[in-house]
């Protein structure tokens, strides 16, 4: 274990990471400033809908409106609503401060609070159309996000076929020979007036779907505009074999729980057969939030339900509590294409800083149930489900930003992934049930990420199974240009092809005490596209595999893994006896607690804390925020230039630079000016960048490594110094016909310094560019080679 004093030092280079031996929830250090440190001066303030318009707040006299009690809070201030429904956004117009937080709670037990984006239609302003159809005018403003309630129950745009009794198994009819990618052909459909109508369209193999304008119709047939996302032949163009349903025509308005609208008159439909809409209760969605907490801090939100609406944040939003709220229809929207978006950024949306989303239920959303963005933000013990019902690349959550934490939930029921983690940096994702994903899409993972620098983000102590995708259906899935991510201590299972996957070029990735378990490979490496394979700085240990293991790069470590373990399909626990037990390695920050002679293989330690996943709504879980460190990681920090400002914690030394933006992926060459990801660095004239390194072990082999793309006559170097300001040098890296080229300096520690400085140099040349990415320092084996073959 390394001593306090290496862990200080550590701390400065990872700022606020590192509470190693401490578990923190922020959600108690709310509680506890909540309840023992606020003032008797704070004042509280009474909300009900039925009270008189011109109430003072005061318990005998009350607000009627939310926003009248928000208006007054200050800091210490509490409102109380009693049970009702409140067709409101509430923008309070102060904070709090951390002592002093503004709170929003139920009055007492008075009855359930439901905050609405949606009005209640007046009864005596519905007539009836035709038999079964009725209708009203009233003005719609949010377009293709407008949404109907009856009661709670979301109702349908008119399509066909009509949707049956789950959205994410919805009734779709299908394309037929003759279709194309700018007509569908279809024996089967209707007769409808198709004028101004839409179609969502499921490709045969999709990734994601799409919807678009139907521009012409005839017999069996309907024309539209191609905009499918991935364009080809099997991939995401209308074709033979697809599937789509239609929306949005009023000749299909033929089915109870349906509505239109029509943006002309100004008039709404519902087709009803049991009831008039008078005799229920028909809701049209107005506002799109129910609060609205930009630049807002210190505020709690507790025990109230959201129905048809979100939570707006925004950059300067911070310490804000949502505790045991229920969030139900947060987004909704009908389009989802290259004009209107993907959804995958809507839904209740977290940036700033230091929020939590505690004991929460969030679910219904066409696009994201949680966006978990911005840093140091906790989503913990909630229950998100029933998420993207779009099918697009939405998820349960959509894990960005830097430093936040995902503990205890139970992610279920999307239509593609329940966690994209793409855009995480310094993440930790950690005891959670994850499952039912690929519902409406394939190609995809329980959980899946491309293109992500994740600063050793660790993935550790989650259960993933039972992935429904129809093709390509994978457990744990790391896609294209994938580093720096420890994964360890997960159950993986239900899934055809493979519990793990990991696709090329991936560098740096840590795989330690896994059970893999899929029904074709335990895990699969295989295809880089335009780049060859390569699994530089990862290694495997201590894992089992119930399948093969499929892999095309050779730079990776293996060891201790077991392979065609049949057990594991029907038992994620060992049983008494099983090879796995005591026959892996220590690793340590990964397995020091181990019982008996060695550390077991796989997820868990026979004998030891059988850990439970998931959300408990009756205990407050204590999340562990300390990261694993294992000796093996990539030292390097924003190793890729993704992330911080896109330099720090870099420092230039000499010169100038310029960040380098665009986006690059895996289908063209790697002659671009940045490797796999949204930005590279550029050194200009004779520049030199360097960074820090703590924590390092003394007489040990350390490997750092870079990638240039350099013009025709410019020339660049890797080197290290050390504390006595003595240099070490790599070899000078020349082109490489344009290509990105890979320059490696091996170097030994001194034995009483823990601490160097890394840089990179551009050498004087030409006028030419100079492009670097993608950097890596890792402590070097002594054993540093591919045993894969010897365990087989």
């Amino acid at each position: 274990m390394a001593s306090e004093g290496n862990f200080t030092r550590h701390r400065r280079q990872i700022t606020g990471l590192r509470f190693k031996s401490g578990f923190i929830s922020l959600y108690m250090i709310f509680l506890a400033v909540l309840f023992s440190d606020r003032t008797v001066s704070a004042k509280s303030y009474y909300v009900d809908m039925n009270a008189s318009p011109n109430g003072d707040g005061s318990p005998q006299h009350p607000f009627r409106s939310i926003q009248k009690a928000a208006d007054l809070l200050m800091a210490g201030d509490t409102c109380y609503i009693k049970g009702g429904i409140y067709p409101e956004t509430v923008i309070p117009r102060y904070s709090g401060t951390f002592k002093q937080q503004i709170v929003f709670r139920p009055w007492g037990s008075t009855g359930k609070v439901v905050i609405s984006g949606s009005d209640p239609i007046n009864q005596a302003d519905w007539v009836a159309h035709s038999p079964n159809i009725y209708k009203t005018s009233l003005l719609l403003k949010l377009g293709h996000e407008n949404q109907v309630f009856r009661n709670d129950t979301m109702l349908v745009l008119a399509r066909w076929p009509n949707v049956g009794e789950d959205l994410l198994f919805p009734t779709l009819s299908t394309m037929q020979k003759g279709t194309t990618a700018n007509r569908i052909v279809d024996s089967l459909l209707p007769p409808y007036d198709l004028e101004n109508a839409y179609v969502w369209v499921h490709a045969p193999e999709y990734w994601s779907n799409w919807t678009t304008d139907i521009v012409g119709f005839g017999r069996h047939h309907f024309d539209i505009v191609n905009r499918a996302p991935f364009q080809g032949a099997m991939k995401h163009n209308a074709t033979e074999g697809g599937q789509y349903y239609l929306f949005g025509a009023f000749s299909m308005l033929d089915n109870d729980n349906e509505w239109y609208y029509d943006e002309t008159t100004g008039t709404l439909y519902i087709y009803a057969t049991s009831d008039s809409p008078s005799l229920g209760n028909i809701r049209v969605k107005q506002r799109k939030y129910a609060f609205d907490l930009a630049d807002r801090r210190h505020i709690i939100i507790q025990d109230i339900e959201i129905h048809g609406a979100s939570i707006l944040t925004d950059e300067r939003t911070s310490h804000v509590l949502l505790s045991g709220l229920r969030i139900y229809f947060p987004y909704h929207a009908e389009q989802a294409n290259e004009q209107y978006g993907t959804q995958k950024e809507k839904g209740v949306v977290i940036n700033g800083t230091n929020n939590v989303i505690q004991s929460c239920e969030i679910a219904y959303s066409s696009g994201c149930g949680v966006v978990l963005a911005g840093s140091y933000n906790h989503l913990v013990n909630s229950y998100i489900h029933d998420t993207d019902y779009i099918g697009t690349y939405a998820s349960c959550v959509q894990l960005s930003g830097q430093r936040n934490i995902i503990s205890h939930c139970t992610l279920t029921r999307s239509g593609r992934s329940v966690i994209d983690y793409s855009g995480m940096y310094q993440c930790i994702i950690q005891y959670n049930d994850l499952s039912y994903s690929g519902l409406l899409t394939s190609d995809l993972g329980v959980t899946y990420g491309t293109v992500i620098e994740g600063g050793n983000s660790e993935i550790r102590y989650n259960w993933f199974h039972d992935n429904k995708g129809v093709h390509r259906n994978v457990g744990l899935y790391y896609d294209h240009g994938t580093q720096n991510i420890v994964t360890h201590h997960n159950v993986v299972w239900g899934s055809d092809l493979s519990a793990l996957m990991i696709n090329h070029y991936a560098h740096y990735h840590l795989v330690y005490h896994n059970n893999f378990s899929a029904v074709q490979y335990g895990f699969r490496s295989r295809w880089g596209n335009k780049y060859l394979p390569s699994l530089q700085g990862s290694e495997f240990y201590n894992n089992i595999f119930s399948g093969p293991v499929d892999i095309t790069a050779s730079d990776y470590v293996w060891g201790h893994n077991l392979i065609g373990y049949d057990m594991l399909i029907d038992d994620k626990y060992l049983s008494a006896g099983s090879s796995a037990v005591d026959s892996g390695i220590p690793i340590e920050g990964i397995n020091d607690k181990y019982i008996g002679s060695a550390p077991d293989i796989g997820a868990y330690e026979s004998g030891g804390h059988l850990w439970h996943v998931g959300h408990n709504f009756d205990v407050d879980p204590i999340v562990d925020t300390a990261f694993s460190l294992p000796r093996h990681r990539n030292l390097i920090e924003n190793a890729a230039f993704e992330h911080e400002d896109h330099l720090k914690p870099w420092s230039v030394t000499a010169g100038s630079v310029a960040v380098q933006s665009g986006y690059k992926n895996q289908t063209t060459p790697d002659t671009a000016r940045l490797r796999m990801g949204k930005y590279s660095l550029m050194l200009k004239d004779t520049a030199q960048i360097e960074q820090q390194i703590f924590d390092l072990e003394p007489n040990s082999t350390y490997r750092f490594a870079g990638f240039f793309r350099l013009d025709p006559g410019e020339r660049a170097v890797l080197g290290v110094r050390k504390d006595d300001g003595q240099e070490v040098l790599g070899s000078v890296i020349y082109p490489s016909n344009n290509f990105w080229v890979e320059s490696v300096l091996e170097f030994m520690t001194d034995p009483d310094v823990d601490t160097v400085h890394v840089f990179v140099k551009r050498l004087p040349g030409n006028q030419g560019n100079v492009f670097v990415d993608d950097f890596g320092l890792i402590l070097k084996r002594e054993d540093d080679k591919n045993v894969e073959e010897e365990e087989r």
